[in-house]
């Protein structure tokens, strides 16, 4: 088991920045912290994601949380850590599934 200890999970584009003193770099990140695990991005895919999983999210966040009950082919999982997330995807990935990271851009 992990000792509970501060972690930040940053999502991060260096090209996907609107005002020039809105962003950060990698390396200012990499400089910053105390510990840094990078996980690059092999391919970018981009979609308007799925009504169930939306408002499933929404809830969560600002409603009555609900169990997940969306599409029947597709799993939800929460992870304890960032590297837990990392091996179940690559895990599905090997098992012929199709598993993502995801990230999002930081204005609705």
């Amino acid at each position: 088991m992990l000792a509970h200890v501060p972690l930040a999970v940053i999502s991060l584009d260096e090209r996907q920045i609107i005002r020039p003193d809105e962003g950060t770099t990698v390396e200012e990140i990499r400089t910053a912290a105390r510990t840094h695990h990078h996980l690059g991005l092999a391919e970018s895919f981009r979609c308007s994601g799925s009504a169930a999983y939306t408002a499933w999210v929404d809830a969560l966040l600002y409603g009555t949380p609900q169990p997940w009950t969306g599409h029947a082919g597709y799993g939800l999982r929460l992870a304890d850590d960032p590297f837990q997330l990392e091996e179940w995807i690559e895990h599905a990935t090997a098992q012929g599934y199709t598993a993502r990271t995801t990230a999002v851009f930081c204005w609705p």
